[in-house]
């Protein structure tokens, strides 16, 4: 560095030698100064070039590690070229699905607009249905108002009513005395009829005892049939070994008669247990008037059907076994009779046989057709039993309802509470009726199918016995016709033989025996007709349970829709002194209003314009608070 020379060099004419002295002298200092300078400088210097090689040396060891992560970074290029690949397909993917998704934008941007839309005219909507509800209020506001009234002027309806109600329940309470003593009385009948029940129950059984003994008399005469044929097959066997055979075919046929005849005696006391279990079945029923007479003629028809049994027993079977003694004689005696009449006989048996069994049948049809009558008379009493439980449970409601019924406080309540009370009290009334009207239809349609089934069964009963009868008169007609044939050629061939002639006039004389004991059946099986009266009896005690069921609904319906009005009034008020407004029984018929609330009947106008308030404010009923008031 040099520095700057000074100003007075400049004057150096006038003074040479010193100017040059000083200029040596400025010039030394100036060289030394730049020796010195250079000197520091070169200290730099080599102070920054000794830095400079750290400097170097550094940056030749950076340069190393540059080289090697420039290695590591080809390396790591390859794989980003890799992973820019998967990134670049995975961009061209992802503009396919933007493309997609701008798509879809642009579908919800047009549902957006739709939207947008649909909130403005729900908007426009909003603003009307607020303003017509802003309406509402105000109607409802004026229906409280016009409630307030109306109901100020049912209390003083109810004040005007409450004497009526008075006068109502004293009626009740008489008809209820009146009617307890019509239940002593019948209680009275009914045991009246249950002793007239138990003698006759104690007529049938002995009667049923001595058909037992009847039974059992038969059968030793069976026994007795029995040794004389055994016997008198000995003595054909020791008189006359040519009639074995003829006797094996006489002892085969009584042996299946003897079968026949005991499994007519085990009918015989089936139908017998029968007729004792219809008996008892009979006795079982309830006791009332109007089933006495058809409880007697029930009784009346089994003693016939025991009638003809015993008829049965005592006249047809020992004719029978008359027949079957006297043609094993006229066997014994001559053979061409005895086979002649051994045809008509096997035939007749064949006949009675059928016949008989066929009897016991319709005998057994009959018991089942009176046992299917008692249950039916069953069911009806215990319908009869039902109503009279019915009227007794009505009578106990009305009387809790005149204890409970207090004519000393007015009940207060609010204007929703009385639309709610009007709702429940209209949807009940509603199904009141419905419930009423399907008893109803249930008990015609019941009615109806009872009627159908026993005319439908004494019809059919009736007709089995007609044509029982009538084919067993043919069936006895055409044996007989046929017997005659078979006994006018050998009675004509063994004239000369007189016990012969003796047999058949008597065997003659056992078939007419029979034939009137038929006519006797018919007269006896005549009198089952007498039987279609009963079913009136049964129809007309129909019609009074059908019409006793109606006025006992009506009764219930009042009696319900009055207990709903008083717990009604409960809920609404808090009191304890409640009043309410009751209808007499003789105008049970017509049902109470239901627009009030409480029980007093309203005209027609004033229910329609009342209905027409309620339906306009139902959707304020939560809008607008209850004002409870005080008539």
């Amino acid at each position: 560095m040099s520095r700057k020379r000074p100003r007075g060099l400049t004057d150096h004419q006038a003074h040479e030698p010193d100017r040059k002295r000083l200029a040596m002298t400025e010039a030394v200092k100036h060289w030394n100064e730049c020796i010195q300078l250079t000197t520091e400088e070169s200290d730099r210097a080599r102070s920054t070039i000794h830095s400079l090689k750290k400097k170097l040396q550094s940056q030749a060891n950076e340069l190393q590690v540059a080289q090697n992560a420039l290695q590591q970074g080809g390396t790591s290029l390859r794989t980003l070229q890799k992973q820019y690949e998967d990134l670049k397909e995975k961009d061209i993917r992802a503009s396919e699905d933007k493309k997609d998704l701008e798509a879809k934008f642009n579908e919800l941007n047009v549902d957006y607009g739709k939207l947008q839309n649909q909130i403005r005219e729900m908007s426009t909507k909003y603003n009307s249905c607020e303003g017509k509800l802003n309406m509402a209020i105000s109607e409802q506001r004026d229906l409280f108002n016009k409630s307030k009234d109306f109901y100020n002027g049912l209390n003083n309806k109810m004040k005007q009513d409450e004497a009526q109600g008075k006068a109502d329940a004293e009626a009740v309470e008489q008809a209820l005395q009146s009617s307890k003593q019509k239940r002593e009385e019948l209680k009275n009948f009914v045991d009246k009829i249950k002793q007239v029940y138990e003698r006759e129950k104690l007529e049938y059984e002995n009667r049923i005892r001595s058909l037992e003994e009847e039974n059992e008399a038969q059968c030793d005469q069976i026994g007795a049939i029995e040794e004389d044929k055994m016997r008198l097959h000995n003595e054909m066997i020791s008189n006359r070994s040519a009639n074995a055979f003829i006797e094996n075919i006489v002892s085969s046929q009584l042996s299946g008669f003897v079968t026949q005849l005991r499994a007519l005696d085990a009918s015989q006391d089936t139908t017998a247990i029968e007729l004792r279990s219809v008996k008892t079945r009979v006795d079982d029923l309830p006791d009332s008037r109007d089933f006495s007479d058809l409880k007697q003629q029930v009784s009346g028809s089994h003693a016939r059907l025991s009638g003809l049994e015993t008829l049965i027993q005592e006249r047809l079977l020992p004719a029978i076994e008359g027949i079957a003694s006297k043609q094993s004689e006229s066997q014994t005696s001559v053979n061409s009779l005895a086979l002649a009449v051994e045809g008509g006989f096997t035939k007749l048996q064949e006949h009675i046989h059928k016949r008989a069994i066929d009897l016991s049948k319709t005998i057994r049809n009959s018991n089942d057709s009176h046992a299917e009558l008692v249950n039916l008379l069953t069911l009806i009493s215990a319908g009869n039993g039902d109503v009279s439980s019915r009227v007794e449970a009505v009578s106990s409601r009305l009387e809790s309802l005149v204890e409970q019924t207090s004519p000393q406080g007015i009940i207060g309540t609010s204007i929703a509470s009385i639309l709610d009370s009007t709702q429940c009290v209209a949807e009940n009334s509603d199904k009141i009726n419905l419930a009423q009207e399907k008893a109803q239809e249930e008990a015609q349609r019941l009615h109806e199918a009872l009627t159908g089934q026993m005319d439908a069964r004494f019809l059919r009963h009736e007709a089995v016995s007609h044509k029982l009868l009538n084919g067993l008169k043919e069936s006895f007609n055409v044996g007989l016709a046929r017997l005659k044939t078979n006994l006018a050629p050998e009675s004509g061939q063994q004239a000369n033989g007189g016990k012969s002639t003796h047999i058949n006039g008597k065997l003659l004389k056992d078939i007419e025996t029979m034939r009137s004991n038929l006519q006797q059946v018919e007269s006896q099986l005549s009198k089952i007709d007498d039987v279609p009266l009963s079913l009136q009896k049964i129809y007309d005690l129909s019609v009074l349970i059908q019409k006793t069921s109606k006025y006992m609904d009506k009764e219930e319906q009042w009696v319900q829709q009055t207990m709903a009005d008083r717990q009604m009034h409960s809920d609404g008020s808090g009191t304890t002194d409640r009043s309410d407004c009751r209808i007499s029984s003789s105008q049970s018929s017509t049902p109470p209003s239901t627009e009030s609330g409480i029980g007093c009947q309203e005209s027609p106008s004033d229910e329609a314009s009342a209905q027409k308030r309620v339906g306009k404010a139902k959707i304020n009923l939560k809008t607008v608070p209850a004002q409870p008031f005080c008539g």
